[in-house]
């Protein structure tokens, strides 16, 4: 698994993420997080999303659904506390690679 992976949005602005595994222990923080795998030419976000508290998320449902279809799928995370900064990368993020998981409301 990746060290650190980065995203491109829309706007340009590359995202840095980390992968989430059983062995992160988060503090409580708002969080940006992708689920994605790995594709022929490069990263394929499958969901885009963003959390107020990183420790109530439940990453592992979240991945095991998007796992359902896409069984390499990872879960990456972006540690960014205010909530407005959270919103417009998930947008930016969702522009640029409209992700199918968002489209189908989550």
């Amino acid at each position: 698994m990746p060290r650190r992976v980065e995203f491109r949005g829309k706007s340009g602005a590359s995202y840095a993420y980390i992968p989430i595994d059983e062995a992160n222990q988060f503090r409580s923080a708002g969080a940006n997080v992708v689920i994605a795998s790995q594709g022929a030419e490069g990263w394929i976000l499958h969901d885009a999303g963003e959390t107020d508290d990183l420790r109530q998320w439940n990453w592992r449902a979240a991945l095991e659904r998007v796992r359902q279809e896409n069984p390499h799928a990872q879960c990456f995370v972006r540690l960014n506390v205010g909530s407005a900064t959270r919103r417009a990368e998930r947008d930016d993020l969702i522009d640029e690679h409209d992700p199918i998981f968002n489209r189908r409301g989550g």
